[in-house]
């Protein structure tokens, strides 16, 4: 949640996450592997699991984005409304080390094995909160319907993918309806075992 400490704070790469998540894994004897992945952990997921496709056995996206959200945003936003998603994305980089702009490039060569299970949850309502920022109503019109497109292109990622949506959910999809993700999970592990 970005209270980690680090000694040397810098932004870490798509392929140094995917690194830090196989550490944590390998330290711990984790085996079969089913990732739950958040929001920009979709990226992370998705190259933890083309490093290593043999380790990971499912993987439940929680409204995270596809790599085309921020490039069409860029395209279609006014430039004042630009200025504060970009700002948005450099505050997450000082507070999460994690380069948005570079992870979404990298994700585009990772592979998933077609025949991995896979589930998306997406948001039901809308994400309004960067409202709080001053973007306009079209602004957030355009995040929020943008992403809400894009989630369909996720489940193009295997053969074997599902989606739901979490009708009463904004992005927190885990702290306005932990049922449904409980659900999902437990669904997705059946899917797995067959």
């Amino acid at each position: 949640m970005g209270d980690s400490e680090f000694r040397n704070p810098t932004a870490r790469t798509l392929v140094q996450l995917s690194d830090e998540l196989h550490e944590l894994i390998t330290r711990n004897g984790w085996r079969e592997i089913v990732l739950v992945a958040h929001s920009f952990g979709g990226f992370v997921a998705r190259a933890y699991i083309s490093d290593h496709p043999d380790a990971v056995k499912g993987l439940l996206l929680l409204d995270a984005p596809h790599e085309d959200w921020l490039p069409i945003l860029k395209r279609e936003m006014t430039e004042s409304d630009w200025q504060i998603m970009e700002r948005i994305v450099k505050w997450s980089l000082n507070k999460y080390h994690e380069d948005y702009f570079e992870a979404q490039e990298a994700v585009r060569s990772s592979h998933i094995p077609d025949a991995l299970p896979i589930t998306v949850i997406s948001r039901g309502i809308p994400h309004t909160q960067i409202r709080l920022e001053k973007m306009s109503y079209e602004g957030i019109d355009l995040f929020d319907g943008i992403h809400g497109d894009l989630q369909h292109k996720l489940t193009e990622l295997s053969s074997k993918s599902e989606r739901r949506v979490a009708k009463y959910s904004s992005h927190m999809i885990d702290n306005f309806d932990p049922w449904l993700v409980i659900d999902e999970i437990e669904s997705l592990l059946g899917r797995v075992s067959d």
